[in-house]
């Protein structure tokens, strides 16, 4: 738990300290990009207490919106940094009692990266581009389901926070159909390590989710100044 933590701080003080470096640039190598998309996200495992209770977290087409300034360095190489959140509807949750459950909830992910993409110029207005992103995540996680066939088994709600550690990779192009203005469509692999919450329930209060992983097409536009 404690490496974890110095490398959730790690990363806000690498996006934090990155920012006034680019702001330092004053031509129009500067760029501000704003991008939205939809994916998908495989099951994820849900444990509570010992792990004797185990559930499967099916979710919906998660979806993302993101903003971020960056400054393009030499000919191909891009640095920026990034705020985006990402929201995945939770479709289904099956088993701890092997049972299905009537749930509603959510998954929320406020992230804080920090890009590096490398640019491959060719003689047209297209550029393909390939980059990597790592940083903190503030993630939701906020679920309540009620067990159809057990009685005695009161209905689960948890609504709780935690800081895990994020990371992303990207490929993808870009059109530049006016001076200065480009389209951008690229895929984002986003991953987020496993996080612990509590919840509301007399059986066993301690959550831990597994990993995340959300595939995601987006489209953005791309500003230079």
């Amino acid at each position: 738990m404690k490496t974890k933590r110095v490398l959730y701080t790690l990363a806000i003080c690498g996006s934090l300290t990155l920012l006034p470096a680019l702001a330092g640039a004053q031509d129009n190598d500067n760029y501000f990009t704003v991008s939205g998309g939809i994916g998908w996200a495989p099951d994820i495992e849900r444990t509570v207490g010992n792990g004797s209770r185990n559930a499967t977290i099916e979710f919906e087409s998660p979806y993302g919106l993101s903003a971020a300034y960056g400054r393009t360095i030499g000919s191909w190489l891009r640095l920026e940094g990034e705020f985006s959140f990402i929201k995945a509807e939770i479709d289904e949750v099956t088993g701890h009692f092997g049972q299905d459950t009537d749930e509603v909830g959510r998954d929320r992910f406020y992230n804080m990266m920090v890009n590096a993409l490398a640019n491959f110029e060719n003689s047209t207005d297209f550029t393909p581009f390939v980059g990597g992103g790592i940083g903190a995540v503030y993630a939701q996680h906020n679920v309540t389901f009620d067990p159809d066939i057990v009685d005695n088994i009161p209905a689960v709600d948890s609504n709780d926070y935690d800081w895990a550690l994020g990371y992303q990779l990207m490929a993808g192009v870009g059109w530049e159909f006016e001076p200065g203005m480009t389209l951008d469509v690229m895929y984002r692999f986003f991953g987020v390590e496993s996080r612990d919450y509590t919840q509301d329930n007399v059986v066993a209060s301690d959550v831990e989710l597994d990993p995340t992983y959300i595939h995601m097409i987006m489209f953005g536009m791309r500003f230079a100044f």
